[in-house]
């Protein structure tokens, strides 16, 4: 169990930050590559550019370009491209180890 206010941290592993031509620049594209820069971090990062309505393109960042969870960070984000342009993808919940218990086998 994890407290809500550690969920974002605990199981965020990557950001995906959507994009149109129609609405974005080249300003934007700056404005969004110093928010990671401002926030780095262990989520790998990647951008869905849909250029003149086609089907998008996906990008996916550097290594330099890894962020944090960090709710701040999806602020930034938010006020730079639009609230619906940032999507986080989670990691698999990891399940404790089990260990083998010789003595529930059945005897044959």
């Amino acid at each position: 169990i994890v407290p809500i206010e550690q969920a974002g941290k605990e199981w965020t592993n990557g950001v995906l930050i959507n994009l149109d031509s129609k609405n974005h620049s080249s300003d934007t594209l700056k404005k969004i590559k110093t928010a990671l820069q401002k926030y780095p971090g262990d989520s790998t990062t990647c951008l869905k550019i849909r250029i003149n309505g086609k089907i998008p393109v996906m990008v996916k960042l550097g290594d330099e370009y890894k962020t944090s969870s960090d709710p701040d960070f999806f602020d930034a984000i938010s006020k730079i491209a639009g609230r619906e342009s940032i999507e986080v993808r989670c990691a698999p919940i990891k399940e404790p180890v089990r260990r083998n218990k010789p003595w529930l086998k059945k005897n044959s």
